[in-house]
């Protein structure tokens, strides 16, 4: 008895919001917030749009300083992308030497590569 009041106050509780959900009228009081895809879509939107917004007033104030970060970043990445074709020229040495059966130095050239 007391399951079939709970699923009777659910189903009168859906049809209540599905009765709202289309009272337009609702929603400029903001009792009802749309909770569908498109909505959320539009939101994440607009607040990339915002924060686009106020990154280049903040790189528009701070130019400066926002080009050497620039510049660093790069920076790195070149390092980073030096020391990856580094570190796979050295794994593939030692793939050649695990074939040739030279364990110790494939283990010296594995090792280079995680280093």
């Amino acid at each position: 008895q007391e399951r079939r009041n709970e699923v009777k106050r659910q189903t009168h509780k859906e049809k209540l919001s599905h009765k709202y959900s289309s009272d337009y009228s609702r929603w400029a009081d903001g009792i009802y917030v749309p909770d569908d895809r498109a909505t959320k879509d539009e939101e994440i939107e607009e607040e990339k749009k915002r924060e686009e917004s106020h990154n280049e007033t903040f790189e528009k104030a701070n130019k400066e300083w926002c080009d050497t970060i620039k510049a660093d970043v790069k920076e790195r990445e070149e390092i980073t992308a030096k020391q990856e074709a580094s570190a796979t020229q050295l794994r593939l040495k030692g793939n050649l030497l695990m074939k040739k059966k030279s364990y110790t130095e494939a283990v010296i050239r594995y090792t280079q590569a995680l280093e």
